[in-house]
């Protein structure tokens, strides 16, 4: 196992918004807390509690399967900023079925209040909620954090992202 000797702090995965939401959202009949993107990072400020010691940390590995998939660009950028001299690792597994398409992007953003977790990165000065979409999360972190090694699998065949795209209309 590569990831014996490494501390894990693991995030599940419990407020429907793919790790990415700020709002609360009333549906009629149901009101969802979208909190992911709280919930994930209160997880990185108690890991920076935790671990945030001058070279404590030597490496990061941010990983996530599905909808825990989509944010892991995202958190490994942020990451990288708590943690300068780690080397930091981003992979995601099974994200890839959701495509780049502003009024995708508006309409989910609005119901999760993504663009609140927009992190005040210069490369994302004057991004809205149609540009801030699951595919460009890999691009605005890399062009944040360069040295994060990103990887990314997904399976042509896989029936739940499949079923997602389905229910998102492509």
């Amino acid at each position: 196992n590569p990831f014996r000797d490494f501390s894990i702090v693991f995030v599940p995965y419990c407020t429907g918004d793919v790790h990415l939401g700020t709002a609360t959202t009333d549906y009629g009949s149901l009101t969802v807390q979208h909190k992911g993107a709280v919930n994930g990072r209160a997880a990185l400020a108690e890991m920076l509690a935790r671990f945030g010691g001058a070279g404590m940390v030597e490496q990061i590995v941010v990983a996530g399967e599905s909808a825990g998939a989509v944010p892991t660009p995202l958190f490994a950028g942020l990451a990288a900023d708590e943690f300068p001299a780690a080397s930091v690792i981003a992979l995601a597994d099974g994200s890839g079925a959701y495509p780049d398409v502003p009024t995708v992007n508006e309409l989910i953003g609005g119901l999760w209040g993504t663009v609140e977790a927009i992190p005040d990165w210069p490369v994302n000065d004057g991004v809205t909620a149609a540009d801030w979409s699951f595919p460009d999360l890999f691009v605005q972190a890399g062009r944040h954090a360069p040295d994060v090694v990103f990887a990314r699998h997904d399976y042509a065949y896989d029936r739940t992202q499949a079923f997602f795209a389905l229910l998102a209309g492509i």
